[in-house]
């Protein structure tokens, strides 16, 4: 009778583990993993959203550089968001950059040292909290106009946002000493 009662016992662990690993596996890791796009002639920011709707990923574009109406042709199964971004971006003159779970689009070799370093961070605030910061500012370039659509990351967090139509941000941080990173396309 003992044997019977452990052989149930490790069914159930086994079960059970089984269960846990399951609900375990990331479901945006398997959206990620399986993109399919059959669109021909079809407006870029039209691809965009169907690629929106398979995945968790957004994306973000300057429509003064990116023209959003441009038409493409994709045909992809099962493909992951790298092939899926080579193939929607083909001949089209825009390139694409990963960040986290956003994903920047821009003309080819935009992304230029340059603009990086006249890019200014001004009127940056810091009100603490019981270890919880907010940390506000302004993006500006080197004649001190605004720019909205800057990424603002804190280096090694995965805390970020985006400027609003006048350069500014904020965003909230527990922890001490940070090194905020700004990318403008």
């Amino acid at each position: 009778m003992r044997k019977k009662h452990s052989c149930s016992r490790v069914r159930e662990t086994i079960l059970l583990l089984g269960v846990i690993v399951s609900l375990l596996i990331p479901t945006g890791f398997i959206q990620a993993q399986s993109i399919t796009l059959n669109l021909k002639d079809a407006p870029l920011k039209e691809v965009l959203k169907a690629v929106e709707k398979q995945t968790d990923y957004t994306f973000v574009y300057n429509n003064n550089l990116v023209n959003a109406n441009k038409t493409v042709t994709v045909n992809i199964s099962k493909a992951d968001i790298k092939t899926t971004m080579t193939a929607v971006l083909k001949n089209t003159g825009y390139e694409y950059k990963i960040v986290e779970k956003q994903i920047v689009i821009s003309p080819l070799n935009l992304f230029d040292e340059k603009l990086e370093k006249q890019s200014a961070v001004k009127n940056t605030t810091v009100n603490s909290d019981q270890n919880t910061f907010e940390i506000k500012g302004k993006i500006v370039d080197d004649k001190d106009a605004p720019l909205p659509g800057a990424y603002v990351k804190i280096k090694d967090s995965k805390e970020a946002t985006v400027t609003d139509n006048k350069g500014n941000y904020q965003l909230n941080y527990k922890g001490g000493e940070i090194t905020l990173v700004v990318s403008f396309i």
